[in-house]
């Protein structure tokens, strides 16, 4: 949906994804978005810093996976407390 109004709207979409398998299942989408030029922010979130890397069942390298298929991909760590 986020790829459909943003064509039509010209205004950028934001698309909200589960980290992890969520990302993987919506490569295609994104794919097809950028292909078509539409205006979109992908959000999702990760595994915490202090489990990643420890194989937990979101720790997937979002950023690395989805370069091919963006613009730009980048991770922000956000530290609370």
């Amino acid at each position: 949906m986020a790829d459909v109004f943003g064509r039509i709207t010209g205004q950028p979409q934001l698309l909200l994804l589960p980290g992890g398998l969520g990302v993987t299942n919506a490569l295609t989408s994104i794919a097809t978005a950028k292909i078509n030029y539409a205006p979109m922010f992908v959000l999702s979130d990760g595994s915490t810093t202090s489990t990643s890397g420890r194989g937990d069942f979101q720790d997937l390298d979002g950023p690395e996976i989805t370069k091919p298929v963006t613009k730009k991909s980048v991770l922000v760590q956000i530290r609370l407390g």
